[in-house]
């Protein structure tokens, strides 16, 4: 139940943000249970989602199709989004 809870959105935030804070909040207090490409995905859009902002579905994918290209060690190295774009166009 911990992802299917409505979360009401906070006033001036783009419709779903809440839902997405609750779900990478969750796996960022248990990076044990997911995978090194899910957390770090999860980790780097945090801090945007506290801010307000929310990810379009083709801005998310494309995030997604650059983090499917690092290895383990690299998830756990990155610390930006740009990070992840230079270390995945440099294949």
């Amino acid at each position: 139940m911990r992802f299917g809870a409505r979360e009401r959105d906070r006033p001036h935030v783009p419709p779903g943000n809440e839902h997405a804070l609750r779900v990478a909040t969750a796996v960022t207090r248990s990076r044990h249970r997911y995978s090194p490409r899910a957390r770090v995905g999860y980790e780097l859009v945090l801090p945007d989602l506290l801010a307000g902002a929310l990810p379009t579905t083709p801005q998310a994918q494309a995030a997604k199709a650059f983090i499917n290209t690092l290895t383990d060690d690299e998830c756990d190295r990155v610390v930006s989004l740009a990070e992840v774009v230079k270390l995945a166009r440099g294949r």
